[in-house]
This record gives structure tokens, sequence and C-alpha cells, in this order.
């Protein structure tokens, strides 16, 4: 069984006041679950960065539990044929300058083809990173799994496109539960 508990990255990593928030509702998922490993939409180039807190794995480690991250360092995503971190940034960058400068021109379908363009890239990234989640635990189906990850990944959120972590397990016939938490991702 895995449980996905859908947050917002800042949450996850960032330095506020609702770490202490996520900490405490995993604690509860670790015990009333009884989770034997813990995994995340991250990978150790995150957790080394100066600004980011391991706050999930800080848990892991008070409870015990192994913990695993899922997500590709940039290495990995360039040896996969993925965007990086920056040429995911600069993607979306020119993207946005090249909407402006059609919006400008008042180019209204060239703006609807180059924004399927861009929502079929990104979904595609999207879908191979879920992939390279779902490889580093597809020996671990008998484990009792928590999985935080960006609330983007779930199919019924906005911008997962429809798509997303839920169906690459329905696919696999996974079990799985999504932890809903609106206070975690909103």
């Amino acid at each position: 069984m895995i449980y996905l508990l859908p947050v917002k990255h800042d949450m996850q990593f960032g330095q506020n006041s609702r770490a202490a928030f996520l900490q405490e509702f995993i604690e509860t998922i670790i015990r009333e679950k009884r989770i034997s490993l813990v995994c995340e939409e991250a990978s150790q180039q995150d957790l080394d960065s100066p600004n980011n807190k391991a706050y999930v794995k800080t848990v892991a480690d008070h409870y015990k539990i192994s913990h695993l991250l899922c997500d590709l360092t940039d290495n990995e995503r360039t040896d996969a044929g993925i965007f990086t971190t920056q040429e995911l940034y600069d993607f979306i960058q020119d993207h946005k300058a090249t909407m402006q400068e059609l919006r400008l021109q008042e180019k209204g379908h060239a703006m609807k083809q180059k924004q399927d363009e861009f929502e079929a890239e990104e979904q595609s990234y999207q879908r191979k990173r879920e992939q390279a989640w779902f490889d580093r635990i597809s020996d671990k189906e008998s484990e009792t799994i928590l999985l935080v990850l960006g609330a983007g990944h779930i199919s019924s959120h906005p911008s997962s496109g429809g798509d997303g972590f839920d169906k690459l397990l329905e696919k696999e016939r996974w079990e799985y539960e999504i932890l809903d938490n609106k206070d975690l991702y909103l």
C-alpha cells in the first residue's frame, strides 16, 4: 500500500511556520498507517541546497523508518533525457516571453498553439519523472509507503493535465490512497 501526501513544495523544504504542521501530520500518518518507508519527491541535490530543510527525512529518522529520495538529480535527468532544473526554468521563461510577444501582436491562434505545445512538453516531462519515481520504489510494493509529493502530481489537481502519479499506480495495479489535506497544498 502506498499513501500519497500532496503538498506545496515550500512546505516540504522551505523555512516557514507551516513546516511544523507538515511534520506533525506526517508523524500522525506514520503512527496510524504503520508506515515502513517514507519517500519524497526530492533528490539529494534538493536536500543539499542551503535554502532547503529536510523536514520529511527528519521525521523518518526520528521514527527510525527508511527514507528514500525518489526524484532525479540534474545529472540523472540529463542521462534520462529530462529537463534539468535550470533547463526547465529556461523553458518556462522562454514560453512566457513568446506568449507575451504573441499577445502584443494579437495573434490569438498562435498563442493557443504555443500554449498547447508548452503543456504537452510539460506533461511529458512530468510523466518521465513520475516513471523514474515508480522505478525507484517498484521493488518495495510489500511495504507500507508514504510518498510526499507535489500536489500537481495528483490527477485531480488542475496543473496535472488530468494525469499524475496516481494514474501510473493504477496502471501498475498498485493499491494507493491519496491523503487529502488541503492545508498542505493551498
